[in-house]
């Protein structure tokens, strides 16, 4: 792995099926803290008819197909936001189940006051095809960004990233590929 110099680099996640892409650049390096950034990061969804599977609960294309507005995070490496294989918080089901984001922003607030959350962001509703952006800071202490958001109109399907933007040495890192994935929550 390369290591980020203070111009900012470019990463792209792109899901097994090209639909979605995550974009994250880090925009600028606090000169007065070098061990803080702020990540821009841009969602690019194509999400159309021609993708749209046929399957036992979803026989139509649906008009009003879009994403929930996305929640962006950046914790600290012992406390992921979510985790394969383990239970999801409450709020973090609300936001599979109906894309509501009020019980995980009081559940990320809680995090940050007990200090295992240091930046939280919410981006606008994303179009089934679009581009949205959200900013988050991360620090060394806390290099791990998660992002979640709703497919909808589904049951619980979300898409859900998360990576670390520090490499082991804990510089910032160049880049990274994470892939992208629709989870049935």
């Amino acid at each position: 792995e390369q290591e980020a110099g203070r111009q900012g680099t470019t990463t792209t996640i792109i899901d097994e099926n090209g639909s979605t892409t995550i974009v994250f650049i880090p925009e600028g390096f606090n000169t007065e803290d070098p061990d803080s950034a702020t990540y821009r990061i841009t969602i690019k969804t194509d999400w159309n008819r021609s993708r749209w599977e046929v399957g036992q609960h979803t026989p139509n294309y649906p008009l009003n197909a879009h994403f929930s507005k996305p929640v962006v995070v950046s914790l600290r490496n012992s406390e992921p936001l979510f985790q394969l294989g383990r239970s999801v918080s409450p709020g973090f089901e609300e936001v599979a189940e109906t894309g509501k984001t009020d019980s995980i922003e009081r559940e990320l607030l809680a995090r940050s006051q007990a200090g295992s959350v240091f930046d939280i962001s919410f981006g606008d509703r994303i179009e089934a095809v679009a581009t949205t952006t959200v900013e988050v800071r991360a620090s060394k202490e806390y290099p791990v960004i998660s992002v979640v958001s709703m497919l909808a109109p589904s049951p619980d399907w979300v898409f859900a990233a998360q990576f670390s933007a520090t490499t082991l040495s804990g510089q910032w890192k160049n880049s990274v590929e994470v892939p992208v994935t629709l989870y049935d929550a």
